[in-house]
């Protein structure tokens, strides 16, 4: 592809050139011939047809996927997650073994170790991963529910934003059914801390249990606060809080 460097610059398609624009850059490329329903329909693009069904299929379970951390994505999602976890869960279909090209599914793929470890650390937020802001492994209990964090010195272990005083810790912990396209939520919180020398041996648990099928997403966030005149409000610039996936089971 080329790019347009005249003063005025042009999008759309002139004989058999296209001019268009990606990520601010104005690029030039030749128009093809292939119409849409011919890649869709003609056996001589069955490799494309395959790779386009997958795609559909993972579209739709990362859709699920942030469906079931209802209020996270507001407070740490940045503008380009729903690409980025989709992208991710494409990779991870690879992992299913059982189904022939043009049918492997990430839910399936999920069932396995590989596709559970490459899922797990997944941040919500690019600008800022959850390992840079809280530089210790949590430690999660599946059989209790419970998120552990021992070890913790806030003033000297967490990548603090400015003008920040406290910062909250927060577990979501979802069981989705990607089958009947459903989930079950729970939240664990604890109270803002002031960001001090000491040492904290912090744990989430939650006060319902979960019930039915489906596949365990645990999130473990961070965000900080400011303190004025003994109130806490959270920061206006939200890329500094950070979360991601701690556990798939």
């Amino acid at each position: 592809m080329a790019k347009q460097n005249s003063l005025f610059k042009v999008l759309g398609t002139l004989d058999d050139v296209t001019f268009y624009e990606r990520q601010g850059v104005h690029l030039i490329k030749k128009k093809t011939r292939l119409s849409g329903d011919r890649i869709k329909n003609d056996p001589a693009f069955e490799r494309t047809q395959e790779t386009f069904r997958e795609f559909g299929t993972t579209n739709q379970i990362a859709r699920m996927v942030r469906n079931a951390f209802p209020g996270l994505i507001k407070k740490v999602g940045d503008k380009r997650l729903p690409q980025r976890l989709t992208r991710l869960l494409f990779q991870i279909r690879k992992f299913d073994v059982t189904n022939p090209r043009g049918s492997r599914s990430a839910v399936i793929a999920l069932e396995t170790a590989g596709g559970q470890e490459a899922l797990t650390g997944f941040n919500f937020n690019n600008i800022t991963p959850l390992k840079q802001a809280l530089p210790l492994n949590p430690v999660v209990d599946t059989a209790a529910n419970t998120i552990t964090i021992n070890g913790l010195n806030p003033k000297e272990m967490l990548r603090v934003p400015p003008l920040s005083s406290h910062f909250k810790l927060t577990g979501y912990w979802s069981r989705i059914d990607f089958l009947k396209d459903d989930y079950q939520s729970i939240r664990m919180s604890l109270d803002p801390m002031p960001i001090e020398d000491t040492i904290l041996d912090l744990v989430l648990s939650p006060t319902e249990s979960l019930t039915g099928d489906g596949r365990d997403l645990v999130v473990l966030m961070i965000e900080f606060m400011i303190e004025d005149a003994g109130v806490l409000y959270p920061l206006k610039d939200k890329s500094h809080n950070a979360a991601a996936i701690v556990s798939v089971s």
